[in-house]
C-alpha cells in the first residue's frame, strides 16, 4: 500500500471516521470544515478552513490530494466543478453522479428509467396534487435538496396540509405514501473492477432519525431482494459508479421491496461494519479507486445490533460499557435534541439480544 493523501468535504463524524480510517492505511486525509471543533477536524493535523464557497482553499488542497470524498449531498457540485476544472476528475463520486443523486427528482427519475422498483411519482402542480388528495390519496412531499433526518418531508393528507406548504412545489417531489411492515437499508462498495455489498439489515427509525439497526436481516432470502440485488449491480455497473453507496428500502406485507431513496456515501446504517467486518464502509469507500479483492457478498460471523446516541438538549448521559459493547463517540461540542452524537455496536449470537442490551444500556424503551 503507498502512501496517499486524501481531501475530504465536511467536518462531520462521517468524515470523522473516513479520516481515522486513512490514518490506519498509512494515507494523510486533508479535512476541510468551516471550523476547528468538528469532529473531523479534532483528528486530523491537516484541517483547512473552507467556508464552502471560498475556491482557494480548494483549488490548493485539491492539488496536493489523491483523491477527494465527500461528506455529504449538500455541497453544490457545479460549484466543485467550476473551482476544480480538471481535477474534478479525483473525486468520488464523480460530479455528474452527485449531481444526479443529490437531487430527488432526477435521483428517482433514475429509477425509473433503470426498472429499479419504487413508489410512484406524481407532478407537484397544486391542481393535480388537488385532486389527488380529493381521490383520498396518500401523498409524501419531499425536498428535492437538502433533506435528511425527516427535515423537508411532509405528508398531504388534506387541502389544509397543502396550503400549509409556503415554499415553490417545484422544490420538492410528490410520492404515494407506502404501507410498509419493515425498514430495511444495504449499503454496495464499488471498487474499480467490482461491486461487493454489506449484509442487508433491518433499520428503525424514531422521529425520522435512525434508532437502532440489526442484521444480517433474514429477508436477504425472499426472492424479491435477490432479483433487486441484481438489478442494484446491474444499475451501479452501468453508471460506473465509485465508492459506498447505500439503498434505503421498504418491505411491504406481500413481500414486496421498494427503493425510498439512496445515498451516494457512507451511511449511518452501516456503522456497525466499523467493528462487525474486516473490511468497514469507510475504510472500503476511499480504497474505492484501488485494486482491492473482495468477494460479491460480505457475510458477518456475528450478529450484530447498532443503536445510535441522539442528543437531549442536556448533558450527555453517562453510557455503560461491557466487553461486547463498541462505542464510538463523535465529540460534537453541542448536544442538541435528536441530534447524532455517537454510536453502539454490540456483537453476539443473537441480534435481537444485541438490540436488547443496547436500548437498555441507552435508556430506551425496548419496542
Amino acid at each position: 500500500m503507498t502512501h496517499k493523501k486524501i481531501m475530504i468535504l465536511g467536518g462531520g463524524q462521517l468524515a470523522r471516521m473516513m479520516a481515522m480510517e486513512a490514518f490506519k492505511l498509512g494515507w494523510t486525509p486533508y479535512i476541510l470544515s468551516n471550523s476547528h471543533e468538528d469532529p473531523a477536524a479534532q483528528v486530523s493535523l491537516e484541517w483547512v478552513h473552507w467556508d464552502g464557497q471560498d475556491p482557494e482553499p480548494l483549488k490548493y488542497v485539491a492539488s496536493l490530494v489523491d483523491h477527494i470524498f465527500f461528506e455529504s449531498e449538500f455541497i453544490d457540485p457545479d460549484l466543485i466543478k467550476d473551482i476544480l476544472g480538471e481535477e474534478q476528475n479525483k473525486c468520488s463520486p464523480s460530479l455528474e453522479l452527485m449531481k444526479e443523486f443529490r437531487d430527488r427528482q432526477t435521483q428517482k427519475q433514475s429509477f425509473l428509467d433503470h426498472d429499479l422498483p419504487s413508489s410512484k411519482l406524481h407532478n407537484t402542480e397544486a391542481s393535480v396534487l388537488k385532486s389527488l388528495i380529493e381521490q383520498n390519496k396518500k401523498l409524501v412531499l419531499k425536498k428535492r435538496l437538502f433533506g435528511y433526518d425527516g427535515y423537508g418531508t411532509f405528508f398531504l393528507n388534506s387541502q389544509d396540509d397543502l396550503d400549509s406548504i409556503k415554499e415553490s412545489l417545484d422544490s420538492y417531489i410528490c410520492e404515494e405514501h407506502i404501507a410498509f411492515t419493515h425498514e430495511l437499508a444495504v449499503t454496495y462498495f464499488c471498487f474499480q473492477s467490482q461491486i461487493s455489498r454489506l449484509p442487508l439489515v433491518e433499520t428503525h427509525q424514531r422521529d425520522s432519525r435512525c434508532l437502532w439497526v440489526k442484521g444480517p436481516s433474514s429477508f436477504e432470502n425472499l426472492e424479491s431482494f435477490k432479483d433487486l440485488d441484481t438489478k442494484l449491480r446491474a444499475f451501479l455497473k452501468t453508471k460506473k459508479y465509485h465508492g459506498a453507496i447505500t439503498f434505503e428500502l421498504f418491505l411491504t406485507s406481500d413481500s414486496k421491496l421498494l427503493i425510498n431513496e439512496l445515498a451516494p456515501r457512507v451511511h449511518n446504517s452501516a456503522h456497525y461494519s466499523l467493528d462487525a467486518l474486516p473490511l468497514n464502509q469507510f475504510k472500503a469507500h476511499i480504497l474505492c479507486h484501488e485494486n482491492f479483492n473482495t468477494p460479491e457478498t460480505l457475510s458477518c460471523a456475528e450478529d450484530f445490533a447498532m443503536v445510535n446516541l441522539l442528543g437531549t438538549g442536556e448533558s450527555p448521559q453517562n453510557i455503560n460499557s461491557f466487553s461486547d459493547t463498541h462505542l464510538h463517540w463523535y465529540a460534537k461540542s453541542e448536544n442538541r435534541k435528536g441530534r447524532k452524537m455517537g454510536h453502539l455496536t454490540l456483537l453476539g449470537d443473537d441480534q435481537e439480544k444485541c438490540l436488547e442490551l443496547g436500548l437498555k444500556l441507552i435508556g430506551e424503551p425496548i419496542s
